[in-house]
C-alpha cells in the first residue's frame, strides 16, 4: 500500500512540475508583429502595450516568471528578442531560422568570453548574448544587418 501511494504521489508530482515546464513559442527573428498578438492568446504570458521608438518598436510579453521583449522595425519585423527569466529560454524558439546560423557559430569558433556567467557568440548574422546566474537568467539576440541606425546592441536589454 505504501509503495503504490509513494508512486502516485511521485506521479502526482511529475503532472504538476508539467504544467509548469511548458515550451511556449515566441515570435521568432525575422517574424512579423503579428506573431507576438498569436503568442499572447495562445499562452499565458500578458502583452503590455508597445512602446514606440523612432524607427522601432518594443513589444513586451511576461506571465512573472518570463518576460520577452521583441524589437520589431517600421515594417513589422522582429530584429532582436531580449529575455529575463528563472532559465534561459529554447534558442531555436526565439531564433526561428537563424537558430542554424548560431549552432553553427558555437560549433565552429564562436567562443564564449566575458566573465563566467556571461557568453557571447556571434554568428554570420546573429549574435547571442546570455548571462546571469541560478534564477536568474537574462539574454539577448539580435540580427546584425537589421538593427536601425539609432539603437546600439548595448541598448536592447
Amino acid at each position: 500500500m505504501q509503495v503504490i501511494t509513494h508512486r502516485l504521489r511521485g506521479l502526482l508530482f511529475v503532472l504538476t512540475m508539467s504544467s509548469f515546464v511548458s515550451s511556449p513559442s515566441f515570435g521568432q527573428l525575422g517574424d512579423k508583429v503579428a506573431s507576438i498578438d498569436l503568442l499572447a492568446t495562445k499562452t499565458k504570458l500578458t502583452k503590455k502595450p508597445p512602446v514606440p521608438y523612432k524607427n522601432y518598436t518594443v513589444y513586451e510579453l511576461s506571465d512573472g516568471t518570463l518576460t520577452i521583449r521583441e524589437y520589431a522595425d517600421k515594417d513589422g519585423k522582429i530584429f532582436a528578442v531580449a529575455w529575463d527569466a528563472l532559465s534561459h529560454p529554447d534558442l531555436s524558439l526565439l531564433l526561428g531560422t537563424y537558430f542554424d546560423d548560431f549552432s553553427v557559430s558555437v560549433t565552429h569558433g564562436g567562443r564564449p568570453y566575458g566573465r563566467p556567467s556571461q557568453s557571447e557568440v556571434r554568428g554570420e548574422h546573429v549574435t547571442v548574448i546570455k548571462w546571469g546566474h541560478m534564477r536568474a537568467a537574462h539574454g539577448k539576440a539580435y540580427l546584425h544587418s537589421d538593427l536601425p541606425s539609432d539603437l546600439k546592441p548595448e541598448a536592447i536589454e
